[in-house]
């Protein structure tokens, strides 16, 4: 489990630097930086809660530049894979209690909080490309299969 978590983590990472370089070629909807900044605190958050260290000075809808965007990526990235490296298997489907962003209380497995946060990612990574059609400037290619055959 670990190592399919670890190789997800991989493609974020790499879909993740797609969006940006995406956006960092043209001229893109405001909605977009603040969409994939979205992204990078809600990974943070979550992995606060998991870690027990929320300091509640992340704020989901903080608005980060472009090159901000890059840094603050790899390192939310790393500090994951980091933790995960650490992990065995087991630790997965251990219940992980915290609290959401309205303070009610929860109780989640690692392994259903990691799908949560993949899936998080990709919603909004489909929304900034959604965006970037729409209003006619190009997409970025971040299907898994171009992650795949690299």
């Amino acid at each position: 489990m670990k190592q399919y978590f670890l190789s997800q983590l991989d493609f974020d990472l790499w879909a993740n630097q797609k969006i940006i370089s995406s956006l960092k070629n043209q001229k893109y909807p405001e909605e977009c930086i603040s969409l994939f900044s979205h992204i990078i605190s809600a990974q943070d958050i979550w992995f606060e809660r998991i870690k027990k260290t929320a300091s509640f000075q992340i704020q989901l809808w903080d608005i980060y530049t472009i090159p901000e965007c890059e840094i603050l990526l790899v390192q939310s990235n790393k500090k994951w894979k980091n933790h995960l490296e650490k992990l065995n298997d087991g630790k997965f489907e251990e219940l992980i209690n915290y609290r959401n962003s309205q303070g009610k209380e929860f109780n989640e497995s690692l392994k259903d909080i990691l799908i949560h946060v993949l899936n998080h990612s990709s919603y909004h990574r489909a929304q900034i490309n959604f965006l970037l059609s729409k209003s006619s400037f190009t997409p970025a290619s971040i299907d898994y299969i171009l992650y795949a055959r690299r």
